[in-house]
Formats: C-alpha cells, structure tokens, sequence
C-alpha cells in the first residue's frame, strides 16, 4: 500500500549506484511540484509535456553523464524548485575533485542549450559536513537572488550588511527569510561545534522547503514584471530553459 506524503517543497531526484530515483517517491506529489515550478516562470507548455520532456530528455542526459562519470561520481541529487533553473548537486567520490569539476562545468554548458541548470559539486563527507554545506548553499543562492533583484535598479551590494538592509527595506516580505538562512549559514560556516544544531530534516523544510523556496517564489514574481517568460521546451532558443 503506497502512503502519499504530505510534505510541501522541492522534489528531490537522486542518482544512486546507476538508478534515477524519485524521492518521494510519489507521482502525484511530484506532479504537484512541478506545476506551481512551471507557473511560476509562465511557462507556455502543459505539465503533462513538460513532465514528459523532462523524463525523456533531461534525466536521461544526467544520468548517462553520471554512468560515465561513475568512478568520480558517488551520487546526484536534482532540486526542483520556483526557480529559474535547476539545481543539480554532484557528490564526488572523495575530497574535491579539478579533474570532475572540469567535467561538471562542460556538462552544466551543454545542459544550458535547451535546459537552464545551475550544476555544483560537492566533495563526500559525513552526515554533519553535509549539513552545514547545504545550510551555506542555500543561504549564497538567496545571495545571489537577492543581487538580481538589485540588479534591475542598476545597484550592487558591497557587503552582507548593505544587502540586508536593502532587503529589509525594499524587500520586507522575504526579510525574515532571507535573515534567517545569514544567521543559519554563519552558525554552519564559523561556530559549527554546538551552535550549528539543525537536524538533516530542519535543514530541509525550514531553510530549504521554506526560506529558501519563500524567496525564490518572490523574486521570480519580481522577475517576471522586468523579463518576458522564457520559450517553451524544444523552441529552437538557445537560452531556452525548458525544464527549469
């Protein structure tokens, strides 16, 4: 018997020992996801094609890639989010690998021509070190939404200070999350031992599945009042994103 979950937020696929894996593993849920993903960016197809665009031509190429790469590769995750792209998170087999992030950075190229992903690799660790990697992670990609945002007032900040009041500001409706993933990646990057205390599944849904997603919701509303959408897959563009 197949019990759906609850759990809003990002849909994870995983590659593992040569299988693409959805987790959850719950169509509908995935379905669910994918939908408000596409919405977001006014996306011009209907879900059912991209679902299908998406499992015949995308996870295909990532897969392949990572059977090629699998000496230097141990896993691979794919974070489907509001965003406009996909964040794709490559966990080498041992300490950081120039050989493989070569190899990622071509990858993430070929990828651009029909699907827009942003592609990082992560050396393997433990559980912990994991942890703070990703608290960090989330914290510089609402950095860099953030500048996007500034971006459009022909504006840059010069620090983490001016940013954040430039969001305090500007920006009050993702202020406490954008706040919060500073405050999260600076326990998990300067005073991890007894101050960095999120567990694998906080780290998830709060600053993942819900700061994170808050702002890349709001600045893709924001996006959208500056840039036209972006064309449907298998357009002809060439900075198409189809997928993302």
């Amino acid at each position: 018997m197949t019990t759906k979950t609850r759990k809003r937020g990002p849909v994870n696929l995983r590659w593992d020992a040569g299988q693409v894996l959805v987790t959850p593993q719950d169509y509908d849920h995935f379905l669910i996801a994918a939908r408000p993903a596409i919405e977001a960016l006014k996306r011009v197809c209907k879900v059912d094609e991209w679902v299908k665009w998406f499992f015949e031509d995308y996870v295909p190429r990532l897969h392949a890639w990572c059977q090629e790469n699998q000496e230097q590769v141990s896993s691979c995750y794919i974070a489907l989010t509001p965003a406009p792209s996909l964040k794709v998170f490559v966990i080498s087999s041992g300490d950081y690998d120039l050989d493989l992030g070569e190899k990622v950075a071509k990858l993430e190229l070929d990828l651009q021509k029909v699907w827009s992903t942003d592609i990082l690799q992560i050396p393997d660790g433990d559980d912990d070190e994991l942890l703070t990697f990703f608290a960090i992670v989330a914290f510089y990609t609402a950095v860099h939404l953030v500048e996007k945002l500034r971006a459009y007032e022909n504006e840059h900040s010069r620090n983490h200070e001016e940013r954040n009041e430039y969001v305090r500001v500007k920006h009050k409706r993702i202020h406490t999350a954008y706040h919060e993933l500073f405050n999260q990646s600076v326990l998990a990057r300067y005073h991890t031992l007894g101050k960095f205390t999120l567990t694998r599944e906080q780290v998830k849904l709060i600053l993942v599945d819900k700061h994170l997603v808050q702002i890349e919701k709001y600045v893709a509303l924001e996006t959208a009042k500056h840039t036209p959408p972006p064309p449907g897959p298998g357009s002809g563009g060439t900075t198409g994103t189809a997928g993302s």
